[in-house]
């Protein structure tokens, strides 16, 4: 008798915690064992990739565009951050989703609402219900209902989980967008500031270009030289004319994008040019590389990945909930009567349990699962293929980051040669040894190597940029969870 008795309060309290807790229709899903490398190394596996970072286990910091040392570049950030059109969608976005997330977490809670009624009845002498030989009959109403449904097959819990991570994927999104924005306005202002060296040194050089011409046309004047000279000496100039027209419109095109970024226009931009400054920066930051198992947690767009994947999983619990009946509690508690003034004296009141359900749906619901199964698989093929694209951001980067300074320390040291070429050929001109032309062809050889200078710095910073921005440029996933919600259902 005893064991029927705890048979029996068993199976209340496993059918009381389904109603409280309700079932889970969402497969389980397991976590991935991802392949990491232990460090970064060359294509050839010769060396590891070290060249312009340190070893640190802190993530970078949330304003790092800092480290590259220039105040006005500070400054176009932060503007872009404020009025920049993408990411100020991209925040829209996270508030629609938290609108959708709050709608979600209301199903958790009964409805409660009101109704009110007034009919007047017209009954003639056979149909009057009250045998008074017909007349006009009032009715009065007015009561608050309540609905609330039991969560049985999990179907709103799942919808809330949903939700949540669909919130934070779009949150994610945001600092992506964030990312981008900022990584375009810094590439973009070095590469403006690079064009303005260049047009710069492309002016000196013309101008030599321009000397040489007038020297060679005086030779030809007084039969020193042929035509074809001269001819020569006029394509030259008119050829480094060329380049520098084709700078100066390439400057054009990168105030256009970088007003863009900005939220402003060009004209603006070009009005208050003299506060930027005329030089790239001098010093390239080293960066702090943390262990490659940790990019994961640092990159904005795996973040995405991996919460998009979490809410095509719950969808998918949300979709075979279909298959079962909704249960709900339902409760009415108001005032009904026939006469306007006795209405508040006259109460009523009802409770019930409601069941709805499908027999047969012709597939419906069964193809809702197969879709929702189907954005599952898309959404974890989207988020392996993101991990190894992260991986491979951060290599380019690194391998991008060593050649260019390789590159630009042989640049350098060309350039002092070519420097010392330039100033021994002054020494000779200003000794009478050597001509004006050779001493013009000495000087565009060093305004050669100052052209080739200024791009390979330029390429130098932007490398130190895509390695930020390959380390997902100081977010954290967990600081993300932790701005976006401060509780997960």
């Amino acid at each position: 008798m005893i064991r029927i008795e705890m048979k029996k309060n068993l199976l209340v309290n496993t059918f009381i915690g389904l109603l409280l807790a309700g079932c889970s229709l969402t497969p389980e899903l397991k976590k991935e064992v991802l392949d990491t490398p232990t460090n970064y190394e060359t294509l050839d596996g010769s060396h590891s990739l070290s060249v312009g970072i340190t070893p640190s286990n802190r993530a970078l910091s949330n304003q790092w565009w800092e480290d590259f040392g220039d105040s006005n570049l500070n400054l176009l950030v932060e503007e872009a951050l404020r009025k920049n059109t993408d990411y100020a969608i991209a925040a829209s976005r996270v508030l629609q989703a938290r609108a959708v997330l709050g709608m979600a977490n209301a199903d958790f809670f009964p409805t409660i609402g009101y109704n009110g009624n007034f009919a007047q009845n017209q009954y003639s002498a056979d149909s009057d219900p009250r045998g008074m030989g017909g007349g006009s009959v009032g009715a009065f109403s007015l009561s608050a209902v309540l609905s609330y449904e039991i969560d049985l097959w999990g179907r709103v819990r799942e919808s809330s989980k949903a939700a949540t991570a669909s919130l934070l994927a779009i949150a994610a999104n945001q600092e992506t967008v964030r990312l981008s924005v900022i990584s375009g306005v810094i590439d973009t202002y070095f590469l403006l500031l690079n064009l303005e060296n260049q047009r710069k040194i492309l002016e000196s050089t013309v101008k030599t270009y321009e000397e040489s011409y007038q020297y060679r046309l005086k030779q030809y004047q007084v039969g020193g030289i042929e035509e074809i000279v001269l001819q020569q000496s006029k394509v030259q100039l008119e050829s480094a004319k060329a380049n520098l027209y084709a700078i100066i419109r390439q400057k054009s095109e990168v105030v256009s994008s970088l007003s863009i970024l900005l939220g402003r226009s060009a004209r603006e931009i070009v009005a208050g040019e003299m506060r930027i400054s005329q030089s790239l920066p001098s010093d390239v930051p080293v960066v702090p590389l943390a262990t490659p198992s940790t990019l994961i947690s640092h990159r904005p767009d795996i973040k995405m990945a991996e919460e998009n994947l979490l809410a095509a999983n719950h969808s998918i619990g949300v979709a075979k909930a279909s298959y079962f009946p909704i249960l709900s509690l339902s409760a009415l508690a108001g005032l009904s009567s026939s006469e306007m003034g006795k209405l508040f004296g006259a109460t009523t009141g009802s409770v019930g349990l409601g069941v709805q359900g499908p027999i047969y749906d012709f597939g419906k619901t069964s193809n809702r699962v197969l879709e929702a199964e189907a954005k599952k698989e898309e959404a974890l093929i989207n988020y392996r293929a993101t991990i190894a694209k992260a991986f491979s951001e951060v290599k380019d980067a690194l391998v991008a980051r060593e050649n260019s300074e390789k590159r630009l320390n042989a640049i350098i040291a060309q350039a002092k040669s070519q420097e010392r070429v330039y100033q021994i050929a002054k020494t000779r001109f200003e000794a009478g040894y050597t001509t004006h032309l050779e001493l013009l062809d000495a000087e565009r050889g060093w305004l050669s190597v100052q052209l080739e200078l200024s791009v390979a710095k330029a390429d130098l910073l932007s490398s130190a940029l895509s390695i930020y921005k390959a380390l997902g440029g100081g977010f954290e996933a967990r600081r993300l969870e932790e701005k976006t919600m401060y509780e997960r259902p």
